[in-house]
């Protein structure tokens, strides 16, 4: 999967979303980057994001704000 300019301005867009590195890369910067919901929308799969939420890179103020909207995240672990 490639992410549009406007998220990852890096060299390397391009995720390998079979390697669970990549995986988490690509979460890690739509969540940090992405200004419309639509974005996230596009990106993000919810059980995914539940599966990889603990390993997951992320200033603790974004995450407090996801805990907090979205509860399930912490009830898996």
């Amino acid at each position: 999967m490639e992410l549009p300019l406007r998220l990852d301005w890096s060299p390397k867009r391009r995720y390998d979303l079979t390697d669970d590195g990549d995986r988490r890369a690509l979460y890690e910067r739509a969540l940090n980057q992405a200004l419309q919901v639509e974005d996230l929308q596009t990106f993000l799969n919810a059980d995914l994001l539940i599966d990889l939420w603990p390993r997951l890179w992320l200033p603790q103020q974004l995450r407090d704000l996801w805990q907090t909207r979205f509860p399930q995240l912490t009830s898996r672990h």
